[in-house]
């Protein structure tokens, strides 16, 4: 029997997910037999495990070109005597479609496709996610299909996952930087007048991508050319202004995706600095309204971390009630930040949190429309957990010096934490399962939010709950009792 092929890295080295495996789960990849080249018009002659080489280019804040939105390195950068057409069209590009067609990632640049790859299916690897709905079958293509742009930082919210490259706000006011400046210059939006009408799809994130003038001019360059190509926004929901109104109306947007990271509003505008929640909602509205008017996609972007772990599943009944398609954004710095880097009695805590919610969200919504999103972040936290070796040890060299990187509380008196007996079981989930200092934090943050709700009743059993569970701690922390 032939040896199954593996994926491989440029090291040298295999993942454990074969080729035959990988696309097997891709709906555009089926087997050759004479049923599937009869029913399947999608087979491709070109099969590389990630389309972007033939496709993408992304454009940052700094000038950098890169595959896609998740590449971690460049491979060319904008100056003035860069031009993008040569770059497509030359050697760096080249040598990335050859390794594509035979399944070798480059361990650096690819790292977020390898890591969701080593889950175990490509079900919901970016790679495929992406760029499969977008495959060809020209090796060598004249012309980009799909663009990214992200040519500023422009932002007016400060996000506890961002940083200065990501927000101006932020470069501002948390690390007091000063502007940096537009790296595209004519040269670039002449040449986009060029390559604009052969392109099928647009993306633009941010900073926040209504307020950056580059990605307005984009806009207008696509009305001046008659580009048919469909439009893929990101958006923080909270900066609409008319001529932003405008291009939405006018130009061909197929999907608006909205930033949100919890359901209820202090928590949201404790996550997304300087949001206004009416605004939002708002907002929300109005694109409902584009949706029901003009058939544009509205979707959720969520990312993932320490302060919002608990409001996961309220987003999901969120999307839920509004008919909403939800992606999770995997958050990996700041390290301070993200869920991956938490020792593993924290994140197995809110694995078996999550773990839970699902079968309640399951009983509240038999046909869940996000649930293989829901299995998906419940497999990259079990990924993590049972890869860390019996040393493992975070390493933090990205931080949000504003971020204290503790573990949020739950909030009591709000879902699923809106009775006193379901803050009740938590705090013995809590000291049961974690104990010691973090446990310590979490139920001192409770019992301040449990103070504000009653000074009698059930509530004021609860206060007195918290308050015996900080004093009994480090007593069985030192007997072991949690370890």
């Amino acid at each position: 029997m032939e040896k199954k092929k593996h994926i491989r890295l440029r090291s040298g080295n295999d993942l454990q997910l074969t080729i035959a495996d990988y696309d097997g789960d891709r709906p555009k990849h089926r087997r050759r037999t004479v049923r599937t080249l009869l029913l399947s018009p999608f087979q491709r002659n070109l099969r590389p495990f990630c389309y972007a080489p033939f496709l993408s280019m992304d454009f940052d804040a700094t000038g950098a070109i890169r595959l896609c939105n998740h590449s971690h390195s460049p491979v060319a950068k904008i100056t003035e005597d860069t031009s993008v057409i040569d770059v497509w069209r030359g050697e760096i590009y080249r040598r990335y479609r050859a390794e594509m067609k035979d399944y070798i990632l480059d361990e650096e640049n690819c790292r977020h496709c390898i890591r969701q790859c080593e889950t175990g299916s490509s079900k919901n690897v970016f790679a495929v996610a992406q760029f499969d709905r977008w495959a060809h079958d020209d090796a060598m293509p004249l012309y980009p299909k799909v663009l990214i742009f992200r040519l500023k930082n422009t932002c007016n919210l400060a996000c506890v996952m961002c940083d200065g490259l990501t927000s101006s706000r932020i470069r501002k006011e948390r690390d007091k930087l000063p502007s940096t400046a537009s790296m595209y210059g004519e040269r670039f939006f002449k040449e986009m007048e060029e390559i604009l009408p052969h392109v099928d799809h647009v993306e633009f994130y941010g900073g926040e991508p209504f307020l950056v003038k580059e990605h307005l001019r984009i806009f207008e360059i696509l009305s001046k050319v008659r580009a048919t190509c469909t439009i893929y926004v990101n958006t923080n929901g909270v900066s609409l202004h008319p001529k932003a109104k405008q291009f939405l109306e006018k130009l061909n947007f197929k999907t608006i995706a909205v930033s949100m990271d919890a359901v209820h509003d202090e928590l949201h505008r404790e996550i997304r600095y300087g949001l206004r929640s009416d605004l939002f909602y708002k907002n929300m509205e109005y694109f409902l309204d584009l949706r029901a008017r003009k058939g544009v996609e509205v979707m959720l972007n969520v990312t993932e971390h320490r302060m919002n772990w608990f409001e996961l599943p309220e987003i999901f009944r969120f999307a839920e009630a509004k008919r909403l398609y939800l992606h999770i954004n995997t958050c990996i710095h700041p390290h301070n930040v993200t869920l991956y880097t938490l020792p593993s009695t924290q994140l197995r805590y809110v694995l078996e949190f999550l773990e839970q919610e699902r079968d309640l969200l399951l009983v509240d919504y038999r046909h869940l429309t996000n649930l293989a999103r829901y299995e998906f972040l419940l497999s990259l936290i079990r990924s993590e957990l049972s890869s860390r070796r019996p040393d493992w040890q975070a390493e933090i060299t990205n931080r949000n010096q504003s971020c204290n990187g503790f573990l949020a509380a739950p909030i009591p008196g709000l879902r699923p934490f809106e009775t006193p007996a379901k803050v009740s079981r938590e705090i013995i989930r809590i000291t049961s399962t974690m104990g010691g200092k973090p446990a310590t934090r979490m139920l001192e943050q409770m019992l301040v939010r449990v103070r504000n709700l009653s000074k009698q009743g059930p509530w004021a059993d609860v206060t007195q709950q918290l308050q015996q569970a900080i004093a009994i701690l480090p007593e069985c922390e030192a007997n072991a009792v949690f370890q």
